[in-house]
């Protein structure tokens, strides 16, 4: 892996230490959905909570189509989004523990909550748009491919 994509898939991620409320959209039969949830980045993943109760919109969407993209001040990210189960499994204590430590508001809102599930986005792209020198600069990252690409428009 170069340096120069793990540098900025850090800092990518580092993005959300400070604030971890973004937009995420979600899609199902021609039908988009967007909403605020609070995520955090654990493992090169972003990773968040939701309730699994009836008529969620959120969990179904993601059930029948795992493409999510998530946006946070001028950085869209698509990702795969996998439901990784309750938040109060084993499997899923590492996770919980980071949130607890990060977002112990957003925690206590909501991990208490039965029903409390674990979703995790694997990144698929990101774009960020910022003026340089009175231009417009975007720079795309490819997480699979493990390249970055800048313009200038």
């Amino acid at each position: 892996m170069n340096h120069e994509f793990s540098e900025a898939r850090k800092n990518l991620l580092s993005q959300f230490d400070k604030s971890g409320n973004v937009v995420l959209s979600t899609s199902l039969n021609d039908v988009v959905t967007s909403r605020t949830v609070t995520v955090i980045p654990f493992n090169n993943a972003l990773y968040f909570t939701s309730i699994q109760r009836p008529g969620a919109v959120k969990m179904a969407q993601i059930e029948k189509n795992p493409n999510v993209a998530v946006c946070v001040n001028t950085t869209q990210i698509t990702g795969v989004a996998s439901i990784l189960g309750l938040a109060s499994t084993e499997e899923n204590a590492e996770v919980m523990a980071i949130y607890k430590e990060k977002l112990p508001e957003s925690y206590e809102r909501f991990a208490v909550v039965p029903g409390c599930t674990v979703i995790k986005v694997e990144l698929t792209t990101s774009k960020s748009w910022k003026v340089v020198d009175k231009k417009l600069e975007t720079t795309t990252i490819d997480f699979i491919n493990e390249t970055i690409k800048k313009n200038i428009i």
